[in-house]
């Protein structure tokens, strides 16, 4: 079992995990979709943005209790070759979506705003990697 920075233990189910720097680079990228209302929180949400194919990147949280709740995101993320990647904590995800109480996943939509949409495919490419 991985252990993350505060010393939690770390369910082997949970995979891709983002190391720090890239958890630091997707909570920014979440902060600047949040303000042009790209960024939709919350596992109902995140799973209809899923089936609807409005869903660029899938983030969820690896502190997840019970992780049952986030069990078919992943799935469903898969079988719409969506990109998705965990976060060690769903406090910090939560701040990130500029909300004060924690969030167990998230997702980026889809957008058509340059200068967002080059920060959403180097993230994207990211992930991509490191799930391959």
């Amino acid at each position: 079992m991985n252990l993350d920075r505060n010393l939690k233990i770390i369910d082997p189910r949970i995979t891709p995990i983002a190391n720090f720097e890239l958890t630091i680079k997707i909570c920014e990228l979440i902060v600047k979709c949040d303000k042009f209302k790209v960024v939709k929180k919350g596992a109902n949400e995140t799973t209809k943005c899923i089936i609807n194919g409005t869903a660029e990147i899938v983030i969820l949280a690896a502190d997840t209790e019970p992780l049952e709740i986030i069990n078919h995101i992943p799935l469903s993320c898969e079988t719409n070759k969506i990109p998705y990647i965990f976060l060690s904590s769903k406090i910090m995800l939560g701040r990130a979506c500029g909300i004060s109480r924690s969030v167990i996943s998230c997702v980026i939509l889809n957008s058509t705003l340059n200068h967002i949409r080059k920060e959403i495919f180097y993230i994207k490419n990211i992930i991509s990697e490191i799930i391959v």
